[in-house]
């Protein structure tokens, strides 16, 4: 309990003067006061607790409005869709990982593209995740990148922004960065000439696809938060997302939908299917395609979840479901014969196979952003992009007419 109290010693209660007991008149006087005292004690305390109770559900309800429902995680999909998720505990949830001191064991992951201006791109980035959430949580930063450390300068830089939180990591090919032995150059060279894209960007799916929990930077970690170079958060986000989650029981969380291009998903959709149709044990039956697919699941939408920002509990992906998923995808070499993304191979899997009650939709709470995208704060507009103009604040449907 908080407040400012007088010690008991020195209460009035504690220094009157000393009475005979047979002064009967003062000794009904000291009697009085005392039961006067403890009452008012006695009400200031229960009058604390009702505020105490007031302050903490009312910013848990703030806080859910202000976020658009923390927990309803599919918000894009619609009210109606919405009120379908179990949503039990979440008051309750909210409130620890608003106000609690306990930290989840977690890290922040980012792969850094060689070719990338890093004081342009990640620096910038890594300011924003602390200045943001991460100065105040003090989560581990892995920075992971392929074929050399950047200078030690920028290795310096990245230690001064982050307070030392930032480690750097090589990646090769005994911790899954690479093609596998079945591809050949030749095959990459002839994707290449039909949709583009280097090998390195269809090593980063592979790799996002079935090996970034096991690599040594991750290995000790239950939640992973997925970010990448170039993104900013615009506002300060009040809550432990990590926190929320262990709390909320959720698995998945994510903040933006976005649509995959069909020239680069040949066929995984119906390779999916075909997987969970050999493999009926590891659809859930209250599983998520009706986000992701207006007909039920019989055909995709091409909606996926844009997993630049992506918080995962390892589980999901060291499950025996995920397990055979990947390597049946693998096997089939879609990421460089078609450059399957690691964001709809992750989808789609977890559309299938990972209940609703486990997602969480963070999209209205972070103010997360990356290229192109709209983003929004709790208490600001929400903002979108407009060819010509830049970002601006987003039209209602009824300034639309």
């Amino acid at each position: 309990m908080t407040g400012s109290y007088e010690p008991l010693a020195s209460s009035p209660i504690f220094n009157q003067p000393k009475v005979h007991p047979r002064s009967t008149s003062s000794l009904s006087v000291i009697v009085l006061r005392t039961v006067i005292y403890l009452f008012a004690l006695v009400g200031l305390v229960s009058l604390m607790a009702v505020c105490k109770t007031i302050y903490v559900d009312s910013s848990v309800d703030i806080h859910q409005v202000l976020a658009g429902g923390i927990n309803a995680a599919l918000g894009p999909a619609g009210e109606a869709h919405k009120q379908q998720l179990a949503t039990e505990n979440s008051t309750t949830a909210s409130a620890v990982a608003l106000s609690s001191e306990e930290r989840a064991n977690a890290t922040i992951l980012i792969l850094v593209s060689p070719a990338t201006k890093i004081a342009v791109e990640l620096l910038p980035s890594l300011q924003s995740i602390e200045e943001s959430f991460n100065r105040r949580l003090g989560y581990p930063i892995q920075l992971l990148i392929d074929g050399k450390l950047p200078p030690k300068s920028l290795q310096d830089e990245t230690s001064r922004i982050t307070g030392g939180k930032a480690k750097w990591w090589l990646l090769d090919h005994t911790n899954g960065w690479g093609k596998p032995d079945w591809i050949s150059d030749e095959d990459i060279a002839e994707s290449r000439k039909k949709v583009g894209f280097s090998a390195g960007y269809r090593n980063m799916c592979r790799f996002y696809s079935g090996f970034f929990w096991k690599h040594p930077a991750t290995m000790a970690y239950d939640y992973i938060f997925r970010l990448d170079e170039g993104i900013k958060f615009w506002c300060p986000i009040d809550y432990d997302p990590f926190m929320l989650m262990k709390h909320t029981k959720t698995k998945y969380a994510y903040s933006i939908i976005n649509n995959e291009g069909p020239k680069v998903a040949t066929g995984l959709f119906d390779h999916t299917k075909q997987f969970f149709a050999n493999r009926p044990q590891f659809l859930a039956a209250d599983n998520n395609i009706k986000l992701f697919s207006g007909d039920g699941g019989k055909t995709w939408d091409y909606k996926i979840v844009y997993n630049n920002f992506e918080i995962s509990h390892r589980s999901l992906w060291e499950s025996p479901a995920y397990t055979a998923y990947f390597n049946f995808l693998d096997k089939l070499g879609g990421i460089y014969h078609h450059r399957w993304g690691d964001a709809p191979i992750h989808t789609l899997f977890l559309a299938h196979a990972l209940p609703r009650r486990e997602w969480l939709d963070l999209s209205a709470s972070t103010g997360y952003q990356h290229g192109r995208f709209g983003f929004h704060c709790p208490a600001l507009p929400q903002w979108e992009w407009e060819e010509g103009v830049g970002y601006r604040e987003a039209r209602s449907s009824t300034d639309a007419k």
